[in-house]
């Protein structure tokens, strides 16, 4: 089997989870239908295998909790013409 790539919602608040399947790797956001949405690629023998991944959605000029080496950044998207700009970033567990 081979790669398979899936879309995931992105929620609109400071910090949220989506299960994704094991060794996903979130490609991209970007705002699709007014909705913002995330990619992520993973192997297609995974794609019933999940686990909990936690997400941080950061507005521009938003202080956050966590430290910038606890978070990898999966990308940003706008709504309201631009009004609202959001930086997703995975927390990374090491």
């Amino acid at each position: 089997m081979g790669l398979m790539v899936y879309k995931y919602p992105v929620q609109i608040k400071d910090r949220f989870s989506l299960n994704l399947p094991v060794n996903a790797r979130p490609l991209c956001v970007a705002v699709q239908h007014g909705d913002p949405v995330m990619w992520a690629s993973f192997n297609a023998a995974d794609k019933d295998i999940l686990a909990p991944r936690e997400f941080v959605v950061l507005g521009m000029g938003h202080e956050c909790i966590f430290t910038s080496s606890s978070l990898r950044y999966v990308g940003t998207f706008m709504l309201f013409d631009g009004g609202f700009v959001g930086h997703v970033f995975e927390v990374v567990k090491e």
